[in-house]
């Protein structure tokens, strides 16, 4: 399972959001961010959970483009989005708010009409709904959707709800369809924002949220998690491989079943590899767990186990020599440790192999 989200808050606020800047505090970063000249996307104080969200303004004749394509999304046949948007003006000509591709094609587009009302479109072009619901400008509204890619052009799986704010009823019933036309290849990038040159428009988006191997809406945004998974590789110097046939080495991580996992070349020497995580971590003292073997007993392999926030180390510990048979590990930050953390939502996860 990965697990991508953003919610601004390692932002600047009025600073210019780039790819580069929109990682860290925020989350996992934007691998795409498009803005055009005449157009604008900054971190703002306009957001529907913190203190920071995207603000975006945009005229006729350009567009702003955001969102996680290539190495930065596993591709996969099912896949599940998140977003809260909120509308500084209602668009004259229908704009693209949020798109989903496979290859070089979208499969699935959200789109906003000059009646405030938000319409979803499959792949050919066919209009599948079109909300009652007219969106107020200055409310945030919070968009679900989750697509099942199909065999065929006509038993693709779509679901759509639309709700106000974090509430747990939708404002109307849930769309589902199962005929529609998804295509037949991977979902491989999410983008968002104003998607079309044409028109102009103005609004926001926070709280961002992605899951790349379910189909069931992911309800609304959780601030803090008890228990954060890894979401992404940082790095990995250390050239460890995915094994057992999931769709990343994050993923393999973070699915619970010990037949899938990470593994480091053989005779591993200071192998490196950095997760980032899947969401920020609640108050309280943090706890981190691994669970480590080695493939033979001689010569003895150890690994280093580090917490990090950004690229700041606050705490490693050594285990080892590791046993030929799957084994929990785990340790608790001691208060000192724990002190130096102070941005829960940029922690990371180090794993250094070595045979010595």
């Amino acid at each position: 399972m990965a697990i991508l989200y953003n919610n601004a808050a390692g932002g600047v606020l009025n600073g210019a959001v780039t790819a580069a800047n929109s990682g860290g505090g925020s989350g996992i970063a934007w691998s795409s961010v498009d803005v055009m000249a005449g157009a604008s996307f900054t971190f703002v104080n306009t957001a529907s959970h913190g203190t920071l969200g995207y603000g975006l303004t945009s005229t006729e004749g350009n567009r702003v483009s955001f969102g996680w394509d290539g190495g930065a999304i596993p591709a996969s046949m099912q896949q599940s989005m998140r977003a809260y948007i909120r509308l500084g003006t209602v668009p004259v000509i229908d704009q693209q708010l949020i798109t989903a591709w496979a290859s070089t094609q979208y499969v699935a587009t959200l789109n906003l009409n000059p009646a405030g009302k938000l319409v979803l479109v499959q792949r050919a072009g066919g209009v599948l709904y079109t909300t009652t619901t007219t969106l107020a400008v200055n409310t945030w509204y919070r968009v679900e959707m989750s697509l099942e890619v199909g065999t065929t052009a006509t038993n693709g799986v779509i679901r759509f709800a639309v709700f106000a704010g974090d509430a747990s009823t939708p404002l109307e019933t849930q769309f589902t369809s199962t005929t529609a036309d998804l295509g037949t290849t991977n979902l491989v990038a999410w983008y968002f924002g104003k998607l079309l040159i044409g028109g102009a428009w103005n609004g926001f988006y926070d709280s961002i949220e992605l899951n790349t191997s379910t189909s069931a809406l992911l309800g609304p945004y959780n601030a803090s998690a008890a228990v954060i998974r890894p979401a992404s590789v940082v790095t990995n110097a250390g050239n460890w491989t995915n094994v057992g046939g999931a769709s990343s080495l994050s993923a393999a991580l973070a699915d619970e079943s010990d037949a899938t996992y990470a593994q480091t070349p053989a005779s591993p020497a200071n192998a490196e590899i950095t997760f980032g995580m899947n969401a920020r971590l609640a108050t309280g003292t943090p706890n981190v767990t691994v669970r480590l073997s080695a493939s033979d007993s001689t010569p003895p392999t150890y690994a280093d186990v580090a917490l990090l926030q950004g690229t700041t180390v606050i705490a490693t510990r050594n285990f080892g020599p590791l046993p030929t048979t799957v084994t929990e590990y785990s340790f608790t930050l001691t208060g000192p440790e724990a002190a130096n953390v102070t941005d829960r939502g940029d922690l990371r996860v180090r794993v250094t192999g070595n045979q010595p």
